[in-house]
């Protein structure tokens, strides 16, 4: 039997998988099917009251684009136990639940044409939208404690609506917890303010985006507790200087896994941070009891920011197929085999003790770089992308693969468990990052400053210690894993530096966007954590740059709410000197990134201010708020 289908359509979906003539040009993972090598393999096609493995060969330069049966052989029927995701031949009608394409799922109705003797794709390919609407989308929960740690009753509502997946809760968890503060976690639980709207059909980006931390949580489990399984521990080179919140070292500590640092976590992998926020770095195995989850189970224990549901350490041994067995899940990490010399030594902090000690390899476990996979489950039979909270490492995701907003906030709110807690919105983290007031008086942000910086009315780099490393001309904007800064309007970070490199092959914007950098940098340190310092005169040296542009030259106080209110240079200087005890954190880097970005505006051409308003996180003109009369650039790059 010769069969074919007309492809006019599936073209225009798998343009990674046939060039418009119908030549393959990569391989193609669908559900249960596969297309390879030129050939559609169906591993399961029910035909009346028989089972059977069927293979379609494409016919290369035939139009319509053709496929003949290849081979096929039926499975004895008291051998095979079908998944949800077979084949169906009725009706001389050949229909395919799932095809994989990528990122994407498409569902696709091949007609017979008994006079031909061809398959062709009569009716428009269905593209399967992820739609997550209708699953846990009425779940409230209200549980009392009544613990030592714990008298405050549990809350959450997660509600499905125009589009959206809403979380409202109180950030307290529903199980037992561990006693805090105790030696190791000296904070105390407190009740927090959570909303959070997720997508109900999530999309799967092109590339993942890493969350936790700064950058905001990763995910929820749906009694409101959030997940971020990343630390703001650190050490240096030595080993000799590390601390569990916010060290100035670059070798990030792990929270689980590793014997010389206890973060004071309980029986559910999970802490408390300084802002009250209890919040999990592994498995919640208090939440996964009480929904029931065991080895005999998958069990949904909440959502990611991108909209995709995350499963506690079951799930099927074959992905696509709802009736094979189930099985503890596998991250794809390993220890890195090869040990950088300027890690800390191994004799003092054994390998895992770090972040950067472990690598990511790909079909090494069962899951991919963000602990996740797509397949099959209970909630969703016809298969779906989701995550994994697992004993192995990375425990929880620390990116997700969906589509998300960017989550940076003005002048990089310190990151980790050296942070405050925040409320969620849209996916996005919402700056509720705070200062404390110390003794003096002053608002210090919990975090680090820049260990480089410019030396004010001069063009040298300087340590803290104001000691020369290398000059302005030479200076490049990297953060903390040592990655060169993309020139775009994002402000700076805790653990951003500069590094002494050649800018001979940069644009002159990649060229402004790096002495930026350099200017705000110490700008920077002086309102966060140098303030007791901090002379008029030395900050007139500091804001120069800005002055000479008529930057952030006025103070307005008189806004209707105030988030219309901004300061100057001079009020700035003045709030920071007298906070009157106040958190002054919003005000503090609402300056720090519109004066970053209007420095920008002056000294980058049109083209890049264009850039700047299309990757804004919130879709401001910056440029155009800066109101510029005329553009003043630097005299050289």
């Amino acid at each position: 039997m010769r069969n074919c289908f007309k492809l006019t359509e599936l073209r225009k979906v798998l343009l990674t998988t046939f060039f418009l003539c119908g030549c393959l040009i990569s391989s193609l993972t669908i559900g249960s099917a596969k297309f390879q090598n030129n050939i559609l393999t169906l591993p399961y096609v029910i035909a009346g009251s028989n089972l059977y493995n069927v293979s379609l060969r494409l016919v290369q330069n035939s139009n319509p684009i053709d496929l003949t049966l290849w081979s096929y052989y039926q499975y004895p029927n008291q051998d095979i136990e079908t998944s949800n995701n077979e084949s169906v031949f009725s009706g001389n009608v050949l229909s395919i639940p799932i095809l994989r394409s990528a990122n994407k799922s498409y569902r696709l109705q091949l007609d017979y044409i008994e006079s031909e003797e061809v398959f062709r794709l009569l009716e428009p390919v269905t593209t399967l939208q992820n739609s997550t609407d209708g699953i846990l989308c009425n779940y409230i929960d209200s549980t009392p404690n009544n613990q030592q740690s714990l008298t405050i009753t549990s809350k959450s509502e997660w509600v499905c609506v125009g589009g959206n997946r809403t979380l409202t809760a109180n950030g307290i968890p529903d199980h037992d917890v561990g006693v805090f503060p105790n030696p190791h976690n000296p904070n105390t639980i407190s009740e927090q303010s959570v909303t959070a709207e997720f997508p109900l059909s999530p999309e799967e980006g092109s590339s993942p985006t890493t969350l936790g931390g700064r950058l905001g949580p990763v995910a929820y489990v749906l009694n409101g507790v959030k997940v971020d399984a990343d630390t703001a521990g650190a050490c240096d080179d030595s080993g000799d200087s590390c601390s569990l919140a916010g060290g100035t070292g670059s070798w990030g500590i792990e929270a689980l896994g590793q014997p010389h640092f206890d973060f004071g976590d309980d029986e559910n992998h999970a802490h408390v941070q300084p802002g009250g926020t209890y919040h999990y770095h592994g498995i919640p195995e208090g939440f996964v009891a009480k929904q029931g989850g065991h080895s005999s189970t998958m069990t949904i224990i909440g959502w990611a920011v991108d909209g995709f549901p995350i499963y506690a350490r079951y799930g099927y041994s074959v992905a696509d197929d709802t009736s094979s067995s189930l099985k503890s899940m596998e991250g794809s990490y390993q220890l890195v085999s090869t040990v950088s010399d300027s890690r800390p030594p191994t004799s003092m902090y054994s390998l895992g003790t770090f972040k950067q000690d472990w690598e990511y390899i790909e079909g090494l476990g069962d899951l991919d770089e963000c602990n996740g996979r797509w397949g099959v489950t209970p909630e969703f039979p016809q298969g779906i992308y989701h995550y994994y909270a697992t004993d192995s490492y990375p425990y929880f995701q620390r990116c997700v693969k969906g589509s998300v907003e960017a989550l940076e906030g003005a002048g990089g709110p310190p990151g980790g468990d050296a942070s405050r807690s925040s409320s969620n919105t849209t996916g996005k983290q919402v700056d509720r990052y705070a200062c404390e007031i110390n003794s003096d008086g002053f608002c210090i942000f919990t975090g680090d400053p820049h260990q480089l910086i410019l030396e004010p009315g001069t063009d040298k780099i300087v340590n803290l210690k104001g000691e020369f490393v290398f000059n302005l001309n030479e200076a490049v904007a990297v953060n903390k894993s040592g990655e060169i800064l993309e020139a775009k309007g994002t402000p700076a970070f805790d653990g951003d530096t500069l590094i002494k490199m050649s800018k001979e092959k940069m644009s002159e914007d990649e060229k402004s966007f790096h002495k930026v950098m350099t200017i705000m940098f110490p700008i920077r340190n002086a309102l966060m954590y140098n303030v007791k310092n901090l002379s008029k005169d030395a900050w007139s040296l500091l804001v120069e740059e800005l002055k000479k542009r008529g930057i952030k030259n006025k103070t307005f106080l008189e806004g209707r709410t105030p988030k219309d209110n901004y300061y100057g240079t001079e009020g700035i200087f003045d709030l920071v000197k007298n906070p009157r005890g106040q958190d002054i954190h919003h005000d503090v880097m609402k300056f720090l990134e519109e004066a970053g970005l209007y420095l920008l505006c002056h000294v980058t051409s049109d083209e890049f201010n264009n850039y700047l308003k299309e990757t804004h996180p919130e879709g401001h003109d910056a440029c155009k708020e800066a109101i510029l009369v005329s553009k003043v650039p630097f005299t050289s790059g």
